[in-house]
């Protein structure tokens, strides 16, 4: 994978809490956030994408993220935490790039 991170959900948003690369062509960094609506998250959450998605090209559903193409995003991994009470409020998410969908 070539960027780990973990977002936190909050006002319809994720905030990115850490993030780790190791290439310098993810364009996200600690502090950013994105409208739910708009990534992976929420859909993950919902059921609608799976957890593990080892090739992003065989899920129209992920295909027509705006991030999976424009990054482009090759394989996806979220993992949910859940508090003591309950409550889902964080993700940590493992993604890969696809050079050659450039």
């Amino acid at each position: 994978m070539d960027v780990a991170f973990v977002s936190e959900f909050r006002w319809r948003h994720a905030f990115l809490r850490h993030v780790n690369t190791k290439t310098g062509r993810w364009p996200i960094k600690v502090g950013d956030s994105a409208a739910l609506e708009d990534g992976y998250c929420k859909k993950i959450v919902e059921g609608r994408l799976p957890e593990l998605i080892p090739d992003t090209a065989v899920l129209p559903e992920a295909m027509a993220i705006a991030a999976t193409r424009e990054v482009p995003i090759g394989s996806h991994l979220s993992v949910r935490f859940v508090s003591a009470t309950g409550e889902f409020t964080v993700l940590f998410v493992a993604s890969a790039s696809n050079p050659a969908r450039r």
